[in-house]
């Protein structure tokens, strides 16, 4: 079953980085496709389906080239023998290479469908004039992921900025948040049911520690930020599909690499006995990241939410009643 992303996909991925500044101990990156084969054509009219003849208009009109109808009769060929996989046996860019189809997981697919394919990885996605929310996943094995992001109108997403660590309390993270630059925007955290969860050590919650150190700035003034606490989720499944809906509108700053990867890598559990794959997340090193994806999907506060000015109501004013009245429609 599929492995995660190979050295040479990082040894690709380093070359493509660098490939304006190349050394001497670098390697220049060169991608060949089954397009550049003069024996991928095949001269038997085959017939060419409404989701093929897309896929074909598509290609052409990324890399800027015209299919001949021979080569197009050869890719449906292929792809009545090998279905999806199709995309890593004969790609056609160095994307569909890379792809690996990820049979099992569970968001791979659509990220490259929507996100890759229409160009939303970005630099720079902070917007100072929109609020910010920001998801949170307090891992079991105290790998703790902090997800800033914001919402543009209902669907719309926007990855922003990511932070992993472990072994650190909480006032920790909260200093890291108190020095980014999109910090003065933050309305409002989302923390997992277990925030709830009282340390023996200090008597309190994450929770109330979350709220201690959020109450002020690095400077000592007041904010206005709201710690939600997500209800235990009864359904992980159900969570899963609401970011496959996410991701359709999902936009995300291009140094977001872990994120990145722990969308991609996501994947269910495989019997090995039995070789099928189980209803059920494998737990591995996309976990904590995918959850923080997750509990962003179901806790969001959708609607165009812009940073307060001088008599305007903010999104933390409002974002409570706007969680409490979806909650229903997010069902967690």
């Amino acid at each position: 079953f599929p492995s995660h992303d190979t050295m040479f996909k990082s040894m690709w991925d380093n070359a493509m980085a660098y490939s304006n500044a190349l050394s001497m101990k670098d390697f220049l990156p060169v991608f060949l496709s089954w397009i550049d084969d003069p024996d991928c054509a095949v001269e038997a009219n085959q017939v060419i389906n409404e989701k093929q003849a897309k896929y074909f208009k598509e290609l052409e009109q990324e890399l800027g080239i015209t299919l001949t109808q021979q080569q197009k009769n050869f890719w449906v060929v292929q792809y009545r023998e090998l279905g999806d996989k199709v995309y890593q046996e004969y790609p056609s860019t160095p994307t569909e290479a890379f792809m690996a189809t990820k049979e099992g997981a569970y968001w791979a697919k659509l990220y490259f469908d929507y996100v890759k394919k229409y160009k939303r990885e970005r630099d720079n996605l902070f917007d100072k004039n929109l609020d910010v929310e920001l998801s949170v996943d307090l891992g079991m094995d105290d790998t703790n992921v902090l997800l800033p992001f914001q919402t543009y109108v209902r669907d719309e997403f926007r990855l922003i900025d990511e932070f992993c660590d472990n072994g650190q309390d909480i006032k920790y993270y909260c200093d890291w948040i108190k020095e980014r630059e999109w910090f003065p925007n933050l309305t409002r955290v989302i923390l997992p049911h277990d925030a709830e969860v009282r340390e023996l050590t200090s008597g309190k919650t994450r929770t109330e520690v979350f709220i201690e150190e959020l109450s002020t700035d690095k400077d000592g003034n007041p904010t206005n930020i709201i710690v939600d606490v997500l209800p235990k989720t009864y359904s992980i499944n159900e969570d899963i599909e609401q970011v496959r809906q996410v991701l359709k509108n999902l936009y995300i700053d291009n140094k977001l690499e872990y994120i990145k990867y722990c969308i991609l890598n996501y994947k269910k559990e495989y019997d090995e006995k039995r070789e099928v794959w189980r209803n059920k997340p494998e737990h591995n090193e996309a976990s904590n990241g995918a959850a923080a994806v997750r509990y962003m999907a179901v806790g969001a506060t959708r609607g165009v939410h812009y940073k307060k000015r001088e008599g305007q109501v903010t999104q933390a004013q409002r974002s409570e009643n706007a969680y409490n009245s979806n909650k229903g429609s997010f069902d967690v």
